[in-house]
């Protein structure tokens, strides 16, 4: 189906026939996926994208709009893909371990009953799980990352990351200030746990009432390191050694980033190059915008960005070669 026209956040899935399960539980809580079909897609065998959100792992919604990119739409028209959207158990309440728990959960829930799901909301649509792209925005792309460390080798087709988590994201108040972001002291934090009982899971905020609690734990490095964890194979930047290489890769980032420092993410290509070698490193495009802060691309058109429409037509390629 060709799509043409550009969204806004509130007409973002008006394409879509937008769908929502449970993928796992923990105790009586239910994690939820959403899921994107187009409307009036063909029968027959679809490509599948999974999309993480952002939300510095404690904030945020599969399904929320605001952060679904503009251009995403009429790419996933064009592709005739179908897109899954996970949620996940978010920090405070649990812990970095948990969540890589939701992402092999996720991946196992996809593989064994995905495609019977798919059969009785559309009935003759199939998905091509072999033709498999994976995305995440912000945190999001911890997720991605991990997921390359979580799947076999060579199962994922393509990446787009955009400004990824690669390791640890907090910075020193000093920073946040310099950049005129909040830095909220701990008692944000202290006040919050304070009102957790024991079992609680979270893993939605669909009205980003977090927000501060992120902040706060950004500004207090070390009440990070208690909540996430300090095992260093949380970051997908340790576990490189884990595989040969990776998927073709496509990141976006801006130069005045100040929620994942863009250097963060040359760090973490220059690692690819020292791990895995030059043709590694070769297969990541790093599209570094001049003058552009995080979430920058959202409400971008490809045919307003003839760069981000190139970069697009090389994911697609890699993609569904």
């Amino acid at each position: 189906m060709a799509y043409k026209g550009k969204t806004t956040p509130e007409s973002r899935f008006a394409s879509f026939d937008v769908h929502q399960t449970i993928y796992k539980h923990v105790g009586n809580a239910g994690i939820s996926v959403g899921i994107l079909i187009p409307k009036n897609i063909p029968l027959g065998t679809h490509p599948l994208h999974v999309k993480f959100h952002g939300g510095g792992l404690i904030s945020g919604d599969a399904l929320l709009q605001d952060w679904f990119s503009n251009y995403l739409v009429p790419f996933t028209h064009r592709t005739s893909s179908i897109i899954v959207l996970p949620n996940y158990r978010f920090i405070p309440e649990s812990n970095g371990t948990d969540i890589l728990e939701d992402i092999k959960d996720l991946w196992i829930w996809i593989d064994a009953r995905l495609a019977a799901y798919i059969r009785t909301i559309v009935p003759g649509v199939e998905i091509d799980l072999d033709k498999l792209l994976v995305s995440g925005d912000s945190s999001g792309g911890w997720h991605a990352l991990h997921s390359v460390f979580e799947l076999s080798e060579g199962r994922i087709k393509a990446l787009l990351l955009l400004y990824p988590m690669t390791k640890k994201w907090c910075k020193s108040k000093e920073q946040l200030k310099a950049w005129g972001r909040p830095a909220p002291d701990e008692e944000v934090i202290d006040r919050h746990l304070a009102q957790v009982s024991k079992g609680d899971i979270v893993s939605s905020d669909r009205y980003l009432t977090r927000e501060e609690l992120a902040d706060a734990f950004s500004a207090n490095a070390h009440r990070w390191d208690s909540a996430f964890g300090t095992n260093q194979s949380l970051h997908p930047i340790e576990r490189l050694k884990e595989r040969s290489g990776l998927p073709p890769c496509l990141i976006l980032h801006g130069d005045v980033d100040t929620a994942v420092k863009l250097s963060d993410c040359e760090d973490f290509v220059q690692r690819v190059k020292e791990v895995m070698g030059e043709v590694a490193r070769d297969g990541i495009h790093l599209i570094v915008r001049e003058g552009m802060g995080h979430g920058f691309e959202i409400e971008m058109a490809e045919e307003d960005e003839p760069w981000l429409a190139e970069e697009l037509q090389w994911l697609e390629k890699a993609w569904l070669r």
